[in-house]
């Protein structure tokens, strides 16, 4: 299905589709489950590029708690057990399970696991800044920093991206302006920093602070910087990088690898800056 295909399908068709495949689920699941559902189901639907396959809010966490089900859980603890199972699909499903649920007393065992297994580190980071936990914080923090893993330092700064803390902006800097730091690390800050600076109070000492230095990575050498900081200064709706960001967009079309041109992603940035709406 292409996407213009799936854009003409009518509203109240994805909707009946929509609970057709969720409602008896949900239904079906004990209590302590429910919430895992509850926010996604909100996400509606949409197209899945990678399937060409709708996809419909809540059937990633209906899954997994299914799984959790068979698995033998009964209350939101034992998916820590779950979590160290020896099956890569239930530890991730656990993850899930955890990060919705809010089971702090996980933290441990997420940063375990963590910095045991490589191929869960991307899993668990999209779901331990849920936990809201400062042990995971702080821990992730000092890896960011100092792991000597250069994969485990740059998956650290990804989750701490999404953890909310206004204050993690400055270990990020850190990261950033090290130039001995590995590229992937100083890149995924860079990111990281936009992501602090969307909606903040441009008057503010912490605005300036953290878009002035973003602003060097404009015209750096490597693409990539120039790629994410074209990104960061967009998600901060930074009018000082307008006149960098228009050149970029008539002038740079230099690929950032895995994305696309650093010409289309500042001329993204601009659009952005300039449809800002008040948060």
């Amino acid at each position: 299905m292409t996407q213009e295909e799936f854009d003409r399908i009518p509203i109240e068709e994805h909707r009946a589709e929509h609970w057709r495949r969720i409602q008896p689920g949900i239904e079906a699941l004990p209590e302590w489950l429910l919430p895992a559902c509850a926010e996604s189901v909100g996400l509606g639907y949409w197209l899945d590029p990678a399937t060409g396959e709708p996809r419909y809010g809540g059937e990633d966490d209906l899954a997994a708690c299914k799984q959790a089900i068979a698995f033998g859980c009964k209350s939101p603890l034992d998916l820590i057990g779950m979590a160290v199972s020896d099956d890569f699909e239930l530890r991730v499903s656990a993850y899930r399970l955890i990060g919705s649920l809010k089971v702090r007393k996980a933290a441990p065992t997420l940063l375990l696991q963590f910095e045991r297994f490589d191929r869960d580190r991307w899993e668990i980071a999209k779901f331990i800044p849920s936990l809201e936990s400062r042990r995971a914080r702080t821990t992730l923090v000092d890896w960011m920093l100092t792991h000597p893993d250069a994969d485990l330092r740059e998956v650290a700064a990804y989750a701490l991206t999404y953890d909310g803390d206004a204050a993690l902006a400055e270990p990020h800097l850190q990261a950033l302006s090290n130039e001995a730091e590995d590229d992937r690390v100083r890149l995924q800050a860079l990111e990281a920093l936009g992501h602090y600076l969307y909606c903040k109070d441009q008057r503010s000492a912490y605005y300036r602070r953290y878009s002035d230095a973003i602003l060097p990575y404009l015209p750096h050498s490597d693409p990539a910087y120039r790629f994410w900081a074209a990104f960061s200064l967009g998600q901060a709706g930074c009018k000082k990088a307008v006149p960098v960001l228009k050149e970029l967009a008539a002038t740079d079309h230099a690929e950032c690898p895995g994305w696309w041109s650093v010409s289309r992603e500042a001329q993204d940035a601009l659009d952005s800056i300039q449809k800002r709406r008040p948060c």
